[in-house]
């Protein structure tokens, strides 16, 4: 694969990246860039961008969540139909630490046939939302990561590394990943936009490309870089 390459898949749709949470690990309370919630108008253009990728039989499946928490976003499950009314045959899932889970959210999600992947911090604050998502068959994993494998976020932070080395799935797969500011990203971890490519106004101009951090991040670039 030559580099840079266009986008086949806007990945992640960062509709937040405020969290309720200050892990240590994790580089949401480090985050230089602002903590906001992602306007309808761009979450409609990124949606709209990945429906001409899936006619183009490149996107194969949707994260919302990006360096914040999903369920904080007020017009959260007015979001998630408008993806899954826009993106039908699409498999859309969120990334949530559970804290924040209703019913309310549940049945919405449920509504709009999204799953989600929990990320556990906090047990004791989250045991009664995960308790309710997993009655309801929503929840595809329930992870502790952040203590069986944990990363420095590619050297951001000063935190130990367990987890394996693995290729890069963003530029192995030519995923983006849309900021709440509507601007595109390389990369999953990024919390400075250093890998800031285009905004979501003109994203079919936009190339993805290795960046800083990817020479200390524990994904590596494909081979053929």
């Amino acid at each position: 694969m030559i580099y840079p390459r266009l986008i086949e898949e806007i990945h992640q749709i960062e509709i937040t990246s405020r969290c309720n949470l200050k892990c240590e690990y994790c580089m949401s309370p480090y985050m230089k860039r602002k903590k906001e919630d992602m306007s309808e108008d761009i979450f409609r253009k990124s949606i709209d961008a990945c429906k001409t990728l899936v006619g183009r039989g490149t996107q194969k499946e949707l994260w919302l969540h990006g360096i914040g928490e999903s369920l904080l976003h007020p017009q959260l499950l007015d979001f998630c139909a408008i993806a899954r009314k826009e993106l039908p045959d699409l498999k859309i899932r969120l990334s949530t630490n559970a804290i924040l889970i209703t019913e309310e959210i549940v049945n919405g999600l449920v509504e709009s046939k999204i799953s989600i992947y929990i990320s556990l911090h906090q047990p004791a604050k989250a045991a009664k939302g995960v308790l309710v998502a997993q009655s309801a068959g929503i929840v595809e994993e329930l992870s502790i990561n952040a203590v069986t494998a944990p990363s420095d976020w590619a050297g951001q932070l000063n935190w130990p590394q367990t987890v394996h080395p693995a290729f890069c799935g963003y530029l192995k797969n030519g995923w983006a990943v849309i900021l709440a500011d509507g601007y595109i990203d390389t990369c999953c971890v990024d919390a400075d936009k250093e890998g800031v490519i285009g905004h979501i106004n003109d994203w079919e101009k936009a190339l993805l490309k290795p960046y800083s951090l990817c020479k200390p991040c524990h994904l590596m670039p494909p081979m053929e870089i």
